[in-house]
Protein backbone atom coordinates (compact mmCIF):
# COMPACT_ATOMS: atom_id res chain seq x y z
CA UNK A 1 0.00 0.00 0.00
CA UNK A 2 2.73 2.94 0.85
CA UNK A 3 4.78 1.78 -2.43
CA UNK A 4 1.41 2.23 -4.26
CA UNK A 5 0.52 5.54 -2.46
CA UNK A 6 3.99 6.97 -2.78
CA UNK A 7 3.82 6.99 -6.52
CA UNK A 8 0.74 7.59 -6.96
CA UNK A 9 -0.57 4.47 -8.81
CA UNK A 10 -4.07 3.73 -8.20
CA UNK A 11 -5.28 1.25 -5.03
CA UNK A 12 -7.99 -0.01 -2.86
CA UNK A 13 -6.86 -0.98 0.24
CA UNK A 14 -9.34 -4.01 1.13
CA UNK A 15 -9.90 -6.33 4.80
CA UNK A 16 -10.16 -9.76 4.16
CA UNK A 17 -14.38 -9.54 4.63
CA UNK A 18 -14.30 -7.25 2.21
CA UNK A 19 -12.17 -8.90 -0.47
CA UNK A 20 -14.38 -12.19 0.09
CA UNK A 21 -17.83 -10.22 -0.18
CA UNK A 22 -16.44 -8.85 -3.53
CA UNK A 23 -14.59 -11.50 -4.91
CA UNK A 24 -16.12 -14.75 -4.06
CA UNK A 25 -13.37 -17.16 -5.17
CA UNK A 26 -11.65 -16.08 -2.83
CA UNK A 27 -11.48 -17.17 1.01
CA UNK A 28 -9.28 -15.01 3.14
CA UNK A 29 -8.52 -15.82 6.59
CA UNK A 30 -9.79 -12.99 8.88
CA UNK A 31 -6.57 -11.70 9.49
CA UNK A 32 -5.25 -11.35 6.04
CA UNK A 33 -5.50 -7.66 4.32
CA UNK A 34 -5.36 -6.92 0.71
CA UNK A 35 -4.31 -3.89 -1.97
CA UNK A 36 -6.19 -4.15 -5.01
CA UNK A 37 -5.05 -2.99 -8.37
CA UNK A 38 -7.78 -1.79 -10.69
CA UNK A 39 -5.66 -1.63 -13.46
CA UNK A 40 -4.32 -5.20 -12.37
CA UNK A 41 -5.25 -8.56 -14.15
CA UNK A 42 -4.58 -11.98 -15.59
CA UNK A 43 -2.88 -12.71 -18.32
CA UNK A 44 -2.11 -16.33 -19.26
CA UNK A 45 1.31 -15.30 -21.02
CA UNK A 46 1.20 -19.10 -23.30
CA UNK A 47 -2.14 -18.11 -24.69
CA UNK A 48 -1.10 -14.31 -25.29
CA UNK A 49 2.63 -15.73 -27.32
CA UNK A 50 0.89 -17.93 -29.15
CA UNK A 51 -2.35 -15.59 -30.79
CA UNK A 52 1.29 -13.13 -31.27
CA UNK A 53 2.96 -15.95 -33.22
CA UNK A 54 -0.44 -16.99 -35.26
CA UNK A 55 -0.97 -13.21 -36.22
CA UNK A 56 2.91 -12.35 -37.28
CA UNK A 57 3.17 -16.01 -38.77
CA UNK A 58 0.09 -15.07 -41.31
CA UNK A 59 1.24 -11.53 -41.59
CA UNK A 60 4.50 -13.09 -43.29
CA UNK A 61 6.75 -12.91 -40.76
CA UNK A 62 8.35 -15.10 -38.40
CA UNK A 63 10.27 -15.56 -34.47
CA UNK A 64 13.77 -16.71 -34.84
CA UNK A 65 14.24 -18.17 -31.28
CA UNK A 66 17.73 -18.83 -29.23
CA UNK A 67 19.51 -16.55 -31.33
CA UNK A 68 21.55 -13.71 -29.88
CA UNK A 69 21.60 -10.38 -31.08
CA UNK A 70 24.84 -8.48 -31.23
CA UNK A 71 23.49 -5.73 -33.51
CA UNK A 72 21.14 -4.42 -35.90
CA UNK A 73 20.79 -1.36 -38.79
CA UNK A 74 17.73 -0.06 -40.82
CA UNK A 75 17.97 2.14 -43.94
CA UNK A 76 14.90 3.72 -45.29
CA UNK A 77 14.16 0.15 -47.44
CA UNK A 78 15.46 -2.77 -44.83
CA UNK A 79 16.48 -4.04 -41.64
CA UNK A 80 19.44 -5.90 -40.83
CA UNK A 81 19.82 -8.06 -38.05
CA UNK A 82 23.30 -9.35 -36.75
CA UNK A 83 23.74 -12.84 -34.48
CA UNK A 84 26.42 -14.23 -32.32
CA UNK A 85 26.52 -16.92 -34.93
CA UNK A 86 27.26 -14.80 -37.65
CA UNK A 87 23.77 -15.23 -39.21
CA UNK A 88 22.17 -11.79 -40.56
CA UNK A 89 18.60 -11.83 -41.46
CA UNK A 90 17.12 -8.81 -43.59
CA UNK A 91 13.31 -7.90 -43.90
CA UNK A 92 11.03 -5.00 -44.06
CA UNK A 93 10.56 -4.58 -40.39
CA UNK A 94 11.73 -5.43 -36.85
CA UNK A 95 10.18 -6.20 -33.66
CA UNK A 96 12.64 -6.05 -31.05
CA UNK A 97 11.26 -7.73 -27.60
CA UNK A 98 14.59 -7.41 -26.05
CA UNK A 99 13.07 -6.94 -22.76
CA UNK A 100 15.54 -5.43 -20.09
CA UNK A 101 18.81 -5.24 -22.72
CA UNK A 102 16.27 -3.02 -24.39
CA UNK A 103 17.64 0.43 -23.28
CA UNK A 104 21.18 -0.55 -24.68
CA UNK A 105 20.04 -2.61 -27.87
CA UNK A 106 18.21 0.67 -28.53
CA UNK A 107 20.03 3.67 -26.97
CA UNK A 108 21.22 4.85 -30.52
CA UNK A 109 17.93 5.46 -31.67
CA UNK A 110 17.67 8.12 -28.73
CA UNK A 111 14.05 7.76 -28.40
CA UNK A 112 12.56 7.98 -25.01
CA UNK A 113 11.67 4.45 -23.51
CA UNK A 114 9.03 3.93 -20.91
CA UNK A 115 9.17 1.91 -18.09
CA UNK A 116 5.92 0.72 -17.27
CA UNK A 117 5.57 -1.85 -13.49
CA UNK A 118 4.48 -5.24 -14.51
CA UNK A 119 4.60 -7.17 -10.60
CA UNK A 120 4.39 -10.99 -10.85
CA UNK A 121 2.60 -12.81 -8.12
CA UNK A 122 1.86 -16.11 -8.19
CA UNK A 123 -0.65 -18.07 -5.77
CA UNK A 124 -1.14 -21.55 -4.83
CA UNK A 125 -5.09 -22.43 -5.10
CA UNK A 126 -6.34 -25.79 -4.58
CA UNK A 127 -9.70 -25.20 -6.68
CA UNK A 128 -9.07 -26.04 -10.63
CA UNK A 129 -11.88 -24.01 -11.42
CA UNK A 130 -10.13 -20.48 -10.41
CA UNK A 131 -7.63 -21.36 -13.23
Amino acid sequence: QQSATTHALPHEFLTAQEVNERFPAWNLPDEFEANFDPQGGVMKVGNVFAAFRQELEAAGGRIIENSQVVGWSATDSAVEVRTADGTVFTGKYLIITAGAWAGKLLAELDVPLTVVRKPVIWYDVEDAALY
